[in-house]
C-alpha cells in the first residue's frame, strides 16, 4: 500500500510493523473523528473533496485545490 511504504521512507518505520502503525493511527484517527463529530470517518458524503495522493502526487494535489481555492 502506498501509504505504508510512504511512513516507511518518511518516518523510518520498520518495514515489519508499519502496516500496523498505520492502521493503528487510522482507528485512532477514526475514534476521534466520530467521538467529535458524531459522524463516521469513512463516510465520504462527510467531505466535498477527496484527492488520493498517492495516485495523483502531492504537486497535483496542491494544484487541484489551488485551482479550487481561487475559483
Amino acid at each position: 500500500e502506498i501509504r505504508i511504504q510512504h511512513a516507511i521512507e518518511t518516518y523510518g518505520l520498520d518495514p515489519k510493523k508499519a502496516g500496523s502503525i498505520v492502521s493503528k493511527m487510522d482507528r485512532q484517527r477514526s475514534a476521534y473523528f466520530n467521538f467529535y463529530t458524531g459522524q463516521k470517518w469513512n463516510d465520504f458524503s462527510n467531505y466535498d473533496l477527496c484527492l488520493n495522493t498517492g495516485r495523483m502526487g502531492i504537486d497535483r494535489v496542491v494544484e487541484c485545490i489551488s485551482a479550487l481555492a481561487a475559483e
